[in-house]
Parts: C-alpha cells; structure tokens; sequence
C-alpha cells in the first residue's frame, strides 16, 4: 500500500476500509521525518443469525470478535499481518477490556467499528473502539482495551520495530 506523503494527498483506502493518517514528526536522530502511520481504521460489520440470542438481539459476547477484528484490519493497514507475527514468536494478548454498552444490535443490522489506537508503550498497546449502527448513525457501545506483546512461552517482550514507531506518534497520556 502506499501512503500519501502530504495530508492533503489522503486518500479513501478502500471503500469499505477507511484509515486516519497522522505525521511522525521525531526520528531516532531526533530530525523530523516524513513518513506517515495509520492510527485509526472503520470497518463494516453485518450482525450473522448466529451471533443473535432469542430475542433478535446481537448477543454481548459477539461485541469482543468484532473489537479483535478492527484491530486485525488496524494492524493490516499498517503492513502487518498477525500471522507473520506469529510465525515469528511475536503474539498480542488482551489484558484488559472494558465495553460500555449503549443501544442493542439487532439480527441484520449493518454497524461500522471505528478501531483506534490511544496510547503505545514499549510492550502494549491501548485502543478504543466505538461500534455504530450504520443507517441511523447512533452509537451502539464503545469500548478500551489493552494489548500486551508477548513471546510463545507468554513472556512480555517488546513490540516489533516496525510497530514501535507509533511511540513517537501518539500523545503522552498523563498519568
């Protein structure tokens, strides 16, 4: 995929996926470079029979497989596919997720996922998800969630160089 190299050159990414762009302005020199890293993503989403209870409804716990889609489809548009990580040794764990729920879903809808990241560390990544009806537009839920990296044997390990960079995109959170 090639990026744009000017904000003015961004680009709808796909018609169905769509990635918000933001400049890396430090290097490891410390010169500001111009290269560009994709920190957000939306993806649409058709709630399947299969993922209703018996009132029609999407059942809470299909929420957590589309949250680990929008990340998926995140890591993809950054060059990335999980499974070259695992080939790798590299893995992704949830360590903690939070879902705040607003409307309910229903069998059939069409939703879009809005997948962000927030925060990046050396070892973990932070997101937030905000999950719409796609027609009326209304909010269904949103959601955080933190990803630590790990290796096979579950130890922490850093996250990839290639990934790292988003360190030195990303606002310092105040703690």
């Amino acid at each position: 995929m090639s990026l744009a190299k000017d904000s003015s050159d961004l680009r709808e990414v796909d018609a169905a996926v769509h990635a918000t762009l933001v400049r890396n302005r430090r290097s490891e020199n410390g010169t500001i470079k111009n290269a560009f890293m994709i920190t957000q993503c939306t993806i649409p989403i058709r709630v399947r029979y299969v993922e209703c209870d018996s009132m029609g409804y999407l059942h809470h716990s299909h929420y957590l497989p589309y949250f680990e889609m929008g990340r998926t489809e995140l890591l993809r548009l950054c060059g990335m596919r999980y499974r070259d990580l695992e080939d790798q040794g590299i893995a992704f764990v949830v360590t903690k997720i939070a879902v705040a729920f607003k409307r309910p879903a229903r069998y059939d809808d069409e939703l879009e996922l809005i997948t962000r990241i927030v925060r990046q560390t050396h070892v973990r990544i932070d997101h937030t998800y905000e999950l719409y009806h796609r027609e009326s537009h209304g909010l269904l839920c949103t959601a955080d969630s933190t990803i630590a990296c790990v290796n096979h044997q579950g130890q922490v390990i850093a996250i990839p160089e290639k990934l790292a960079v988003m360190r030195n995109l990303l606002p310092e959170k105040s703690t």
